[in-house]
């Protein structure tokens, strides 16, 4: 025979930081109150809960309260109004109106900071210092955290209440983000305009240097061509000579790169030439034909020396 046993679970609560009792019961209320609105308890649940999220001198105070009320002879649990009523006298705030209106004073409006975050910062540690605070009063908290640029503006608006100055501080919220963008809309256009004259001019610079390079190409040319009708090459260096004499009247000067082809020294069927009248079967010393006249550059040195091939 099995047997079953019911297990009971302990509900999921939702995170919240626990109340150890150091600070102002204020903030801590409102954040459990919010929590219990959105997870849909009603106040038997919140009086049930309460404890749960209270640790060090507030859970000791609990304890202690639960206590005295079974001293008094109240044996039922306290209902959230009462729970809450003696959780405030306990841990009622320890700052004094001066002090919390001196905290708001030094609460500026931060430079990046959204309107809506500074608007209701201010308004939460007004209603901490006074809860029936006039509009009067929260406008002035609202515009001394502001710039004295801002601030002029808002005062000339005349707002009658601190719902008018959230108003025209969101349309200047926006004015100012239209603004903006604007701004850097031009800015990335200058930079555009900025980044195009740059390459252009790039282009025009290596235009310039082709251009010039071209020049230059073109003027080796025409030296090439000089110093092939010239004949003359000095290295690198090429000069043109102007020929004013015409043609045929300069002797040729024979040069070791432009000399006569060297006649043949034998027939095709291996036989000797003379190399005084280039006929076969003798040789140039017992040629009988007129010597011709020795070209000392164009002879070679065996037969300048008077040996035989």
């Amino acid at each position: 025979m099995t047997t079953t046993t019911n297990v009971i679970m302990a509900p999921v609560l939702p995170q919240l930081s626990s109340y150890d009792g150091r600070t102002s019961c204020a903030d801590f209320l409102t954040r459990f109150v919010l929590l219990g609105d959105v997870s849909g308890w009603d106040d038997t649940k919140r009086a049930s809960y309460f404890s749960l999220y209270l640790k060090g001198t507030a859970q000791n105070w609990y304890v202690s309260y639960i206590s005295d009320r079974e001293t008094r002879g109240i044996t039922t649990k306290p209902t959230w109004t009462e729970l809450k009523d003696a959780f405030r006298v306990a841990f009622k705030s320890k700052l004094s109106e001066e002090e919390l209106e001196q905290r708001i004073l030094e609460r500026k409006k931060g430079e990046d900071e959204n309107i809506s975050d500074y608007y209701y910062g201010i308004l939460r540690l007004c209603s901490k210092a006074d809860k029936k605070m006039s509009e009067e009063k929260k406008i002035k908290f609202l515009l001394k955290g502001m710039s004295p640029k801002l601030t002029l503006e808002v005062y000339n608006t005349e707002p009658k209440d601190t719902q008018a100055v959230l108003d025209y501080l969101e349309r200047r919220e926006k004015f100012d983000f239209l603004i903006g963008r604007q701004v850097d809309k031009d800015k990335r256009n200058k930079k555009t305009d900025e980044q195009i004259a740059g390459v252009v001019k790039n282009m025009q610079g290596f235009q310039s240097a082709l251009d010039k390079m071209a020049s230059r190409f073109a003027k080796l040319r025409v030296n090439q061509v000089n110093t092939k009708t010239t004949g003359r090459s000095y290295g690198t260096h090429q000069h043109k000579r102007e020929n004013t004499e015409p043609r045929g009247s300069r002797p040729t000067v024979l040069g070791p790169y432009n000399r006569r082809p060297k006649p043949p020294d034998q027939t095709t069927t291996g036989e000797r030439l003379c190399y005084n009248c280039g006929k076969p079967g003798h040789y140039a010393k017992d040629c009988k034909a007129p010597k011709k006249k020795k070209d000392k550059e164009n002879i070679p040195p065996n037969e300048e020396s008077g040996q035989e091939n």
